[in-house]
């Protein structure tokens, strides 16, 4: 709990300094997590997460972009929708 708002509060700092656009691959190197996780963080927040395709040296690649754009939408809670129709039923 504790972990996961100190993370929040880390990429937002990294969003506001990297002009609210960032590489979420290099993040989770630096922070020691793997991408599908830190992706999920930034989806929490709001951002819009991309694929872009690069070419290094000859060698083509994929990087994940995070996008904080306005207006913020926060992703549908399912799983709370889930949970009433069960309790309800």
């Amino acid at each position: 709990m504790m972990r996961d708002r100190l993370v929040y509060h880390i990429l937002a700092l990294i969003l506001h300094c990297d002009n609210f656009k960032t590489i979420v691959d290099d993040l989770a190197v630096d922070l020691k997590m793997n991408c599908e996780r830190m992706r999920r963080y930034f989806l929490y927040m709001g951002c819009r997460v991309t694929k872009e395709e690069i070419k290094v040296n000859g060698e083509q690649g994929v990087r994940m972009i995070a996008t904080l754009t306005t207006p913020v939408r926060f992703p549908d809670p399912a799983l709370q929708k889930s949970r009433q129709k069960s309790f309800l039923s």
